[in-house]
């Protein structure tokens, strides 16, 4: 019988949620781990520590909204919950540059930001990248990348601790699960 344990690579196993990162104008966070999940009426969130990245000595705690894809994998909102409220998104708040992060399941150590942009005419390109995106939901939309990767994201309301102002973040999964982040870039 084979078990997780006995599977190689160890980077394949499981869907990584969390990861160190830095979206830009901040040093960011690593080591984010030891959580619970906390549910609150019809809300979840994650409950870890994460380390600054500037000061690793020290333990911070954070709080983040969870949400789901449609067939019920877990999504991590990528900033700390700020008392927001899910609501609907209209599809004329998604064209604009974001901050975008893969959470790649090989990559221990803090990932940071690049940025790509999404236009009203459905297209979407940036870091090497381009494709097409469209709202399927009020919270929810497609990127069909053009190498056929598909990703399936979330957007949320959130509070921008780097520039200290409220913003839109999205969290998805592409198809071969992994996560990714994304913050509207200040206008």
């Amino acid at each position: 019988m084979l078990t997780d344990i006995e599977f190689r690579p160890q980077a394949e196993i499981g869907t990584k949620i969390v990861g160190g990162y830095a979206f830009a104008n901040d040093d960011g966070w690593v080591a984010p781990g030891h959580n619970s999940v906390l549910k609150d009426g019809d809300d979840y969130f994650i409950v870890h520590h994460a380390r600054g990245a500037k000061h690793p000595e020290w333990s911070y705690l954070h709080v983040t909204r969870i949400v789901w894809t449609p067939d019920g994998w877990p999504l991590v909102s990528p900033e700390r919950y700020a008392g927001e409220q899910e609501q609907p998104i209209p599809e004329s708040a998604i064209p604009g540059k974001w901050e975008w992060i893969v959470l790649e399941r090989q990559v221990n150590t803090k990932l940071l930001s690049v940025v790509i942009e999404f236009f009203a005419n459905g297209t979407v390109a940036g870091a090497g990248r381009k494709g097409k995106w469209k709202a399927v939901s009020s919270d929810g939309f497609l990127i069909h990348w053009d190498s056929d990767d598909r990703d399936y994201i979330r957007v949320l309301p959130a509070w921008d601790w780097e520039n200290w102002s409220p913003t839109l973040v999205c969290t998805g999964l592409n198809q071969a699960g992994v996560a990714c982040w994304g913050k509207r870039v200040p206008a």
